[in-house]
């Protein structure tokens, strides 16, 4: 990029405008004559053809903004003076016949229209799924959080449709995303600092900074990986197959593709819509092999192209008879050949359908960078296990490469920082999972809940996943640092993995009787939510037992302006100023 700003889009626009008429004047000799030139009455028609070419093409780049196209060039402050301002707007313009109040259907429906969006509502009842609606429009914070993404997404698609994006241009995201998701965290540093945690315990009032309690991406990367080895140890254990594929999306999906031909068309699909549609497939696939009774395990991880076309890394776990069937089932939803590669480059065989994976009949590469749309690669468990390969995905997800398992680190190279900038902005810009697990049942929550329980439950079958989940027996609050753990443990206690489930250690009986339980709650738009409130043990009759996690409820409040210098770290690891500060409180009445 040439500048750290984002560049004026209007001016970007109007150039490419005019280079449009001027291409379409003299397609030979692009230009446009000068204003007031003497022109024969041909060329008089020419030019106005041109501009109403231009025009046209001008109409057809905005036409997605719809109902937002003024708002584009915005700041964030006025889009939130003007958030305020929407709510009564939109009670006017549903108000007919003078009446004194509005028609709630009509200001769903206008603000629907005028906007170009779909207000949500969730309720039982068609009654109750309007009210939140309107609840909805009639809220200011709404309209800002409304207003800022969609803003943000259309100066992004326009960015895209001017092939800003990709080839010959910025990697992943635009300047203006990039700069955008800047002001964003340092907004949201700023937040945490300013920011605490209050509650009542025993009496007394208890303070924890909000910076404290947010997981860092290294504590979140160390638990995935805790929970990928014990994966690769259950694959291992079970004799499964790795393989490591990668899927992408056909060249219509692609926006700038950086290899792409001059012939090359572009659907107009958003990166989000692109991620839907790896999705929907996705789940094809496991639904097609479900029915032929086959279950995969594994992670995937999703990473953009250069023009923001979403791919996915799937490390795949399944049984070795069953290879042929996933293969050809991946090609079939991602048709556009198969690549299976080999030991050495010139053993790697490519498939052309689904039917020659199932016939065996792989053909040569016709040149050494012949691609294809699905990219597998089956890991020799002599040489490694490819738990590796997904961690680096997984790392780069969540921004943490190479520093999971100690202090965060940073990327080796300016450039390797940088991209890791503009791929956090994508995600954040378009909404984006990093990594899922699958194969596993529900896992990682019940995990997290039962290092909450201090005490061990009274049941020997939650107690064994108690001691699984805190790495040992020892009482009260832990850290991660002081006890990790168990994850291979706690996964065969829950049935291990879904692609080996027949290892001899395995008591299945187990994943049935330990959940997570959550109190319904009401939102502020009226609708029902729900919150949780800790692990409970469940059988035919009811429940046997429950452990609540969930028993203090913390207020978010303004920190109070703190003299002199903020508490050094400790040789502990504890981070600085995560001692929580009590104070006493008579007759509280609360516990």
């Amino acid at each position: 990029m040439s500048s750290n700003k984002p560049a004026e889009l209007s001016a970007v626009i109007a150039c490419a405008a005019q280079a449009r008429a001027a291409s379409a004047f003299s397609p030979l000799d692009p230009y446009l004559p000068p204003p007031g030139a003497e022109l024969h009455p041909k060329q008089a028609a020419q030019l106005e053809a041109a501009h109403a070419e231009a025009q046209r093409w001008h109409d057809e780049l905005l036409r997605h903004a719809r109902g937002v196209q003024r708002y584009l060039h915005w700041s964030y402050a006025d889009l939130c003076d003007e958030a305020l301002r929407i709510p009564d707007r939109l009670k006017a313009l549903a108000t007919v016949d003078g009446r004194s109040n509005f028609d709630p259907v009509r200001l769903v429906d206008v603000a629907e229209r005028v906007f170009g969006i779909k207000v949500r509502g969730k309720g039982e009842t068609a009654e109750a799924r309007l009210h939140a609606r309107v609840a909805r429009v009639l809220d200011a914070a709404y309209w800002r959080r409304t207003l800022r993404r969609r803003v943000a997404q259309e100066v992004e698609l326009l960015e895209l449709k001017l092939k800003r994006v990709g080839r010959n241009g910025s990697a992943y995201c635009s300047a203006q995303a990039q700069h955008l998701r800047e002001t964003q965290r340092r907004a949201q540093a700023q937040w945490l600092e300013e920011t605490t945690l209050q509650a009542v315990i025993d009496g007394e009032q208890v303070e924890l900074p909000m910076a404290a309690v947010a997981k860092t991406a290294r504590q979140k990367m160390s638990r995935l990986y805790a929970f990928i080895a014990a994966m690769d140890r259950l694959a291992d254990e079970g004799g499964l197959m790795v393989a490591l594929l990668t899927a992408t999306l056909e060249s219509e999906w692609h926006p700038n593709p950086t290899h792409g031909k001059a012939t090359h068309r572009w659907n107009g699909k958003t990166p989000a819509e692109a991620s839907e549609e790896l999705g929907a497939r996705w789940q094809d696939v496991r639904r097609d092999l479900a029915k032929l009774g086959i279950a995969l395990s594994g992670l995937w991880a999703a990473e953009p192209h250069r023009d923001g076309c979403p791919h996915r890394h799937f490390w795949l776990l399944y049984a070795p008879e069953h290879q042929d069937a996933v293969l050809a089932t991946f090609l079939a939803y991602f048709p556009g050949k198969l690549k299976v590669r080999g030991d050495h480059k010139d053993s790697d065989l490519m498939y052309e359908t689904w039917e020659d994976v199932v016939n065996g009949e792989g053909r040569a590469l016709t040149h050494r960078r012949e691609g294809a749309q699905v990219d597998v690669s089956i890991i020799d468990r002599e040489k490694g296990s490819g738990a590796s390969y997904v961690v680096k995905y997984v790392a780069k997800s969540l921004g943490c490469e190479g520093g999971f398992d100690g202090e965060d680190a940073k990327p080796r190279s300016a450039r390797e920082q940088r991209n890791a900038r503009a791929v956090d902005a994508y995600r954040a810009l378009w909404g984006m999972r990093g990594a899922q697990f699958f194969g596993i049942g529900s896992c990682l929550t019940l995990w997290d809940e039962l290092r909450r329980v201090q005490e061990p439950p009274a049941g020997p079958e939650m107690a064994a996943l108690w001691r699984a989940a805190r790495g040992g027996d020892a009482k009260g609050r832990v850290e991660a640092s002081q006890q990790r753990g168990d994850a291979y443990t706690f996964l065969v206690l829950r049935g291990g993995l879904a692609a080996a489930p027949s290892l001899p250690e395995q008591d299945k009986s187990l994943s049935a009787h330990a959940r997570v339980y959550r109190s319904e709650t009401q939102t502020q738009y009226g609708e029902t939510g729900t919150r949780i409130e800790g692990v409970e043990h469940p059988d035919a009759d009811g429940v046997l037992e429950r452990a609540p996690t969930r028993t203090v409820r913390w207020k978010m409040k303004p920190a109070q302006a703190q003299k002199g210098p903020k508490p050094e770290a400790k040789r502990s690891g504890r981070k600085a100023g995560t001692t929580p500060v009590k104070t006493a409180v008579a007759d509280s009445g609360q516990g």
